[in-house]
C-alpha cells in the first residue's frame, strides 16, 4: 500500500512540474536589415509581455488588444527612443488571450525587434 502511495505521489509530483515547464516563455522577432520589420502575434493567459527594440535610432510602434471575458482592453503606442517596454503597463491583469502587432523601422539597416511572452 506504501508503494502505491509513493507511486501517486511521484506522479503528482510530476506532473506539476511539467505543469510550470508548459507555462514558460516564448519569444518572436523580426530583423532590421531591410530597415523596417512588422509582425503579429498571440498570447494566451500572458503575464508579461516585453518589447525589446535591438537597434539605435529605431521608431517603433505597437497595438495590443487583450479579452476578458467580454471585456476589450487595448492600447497602441508610438516612440522613437530604443528602450525596453512592458506592454502589459496599462492592461489589467489576468487577460484570457492578447493580440499584439508590432512595426519598426531604422535608417541603419541593423538590428532587430523582439517581443518575449512569459504564461
Amino acid at each position: 500500500m506504501k508503494t502505491v502511495s509513493s507511486v501517486a505521489a511521484a506522479m503528482i509530483a510530476a506532473m506539476t512540474v511539467s505543469g510550470f515547464a508548459l507555462g514558460g516563455t516564448f519569444e518572436k522577432s523580426g530583423s532590421l536589415k531591410d530597415g523596417s520589420t512588422a509582425f503579429t502575434l498571440k498570447a494566451s493567459h500572458p503575464k508579461k509581455i516585453v518589447l525589446y527594440p535591438e537597434a539605435s535610432h529605431v521608431k517603433t510602434s505597437y497595438s495590443i488588444v487583450c479579452v476578458k471575458g467580454a471585456k476589450v482592453s487595448s492600447l497602441s503606442r508610438s516612440f522613437t527612443t530604443p528602450f525596453t517596454r512592458n506592454l502589459l503597463w496599462h492592461i489589467p491583469a489576468h487577460q484570457t488571450v492578447c493580440y499584439v502587432t508590432v512595426a519598426a523601422s531604422t535608417t541603419q539597416d541593423a538590428g532587430q525587434i523582439v517581443v518575449q511572452v512569459t504564461n
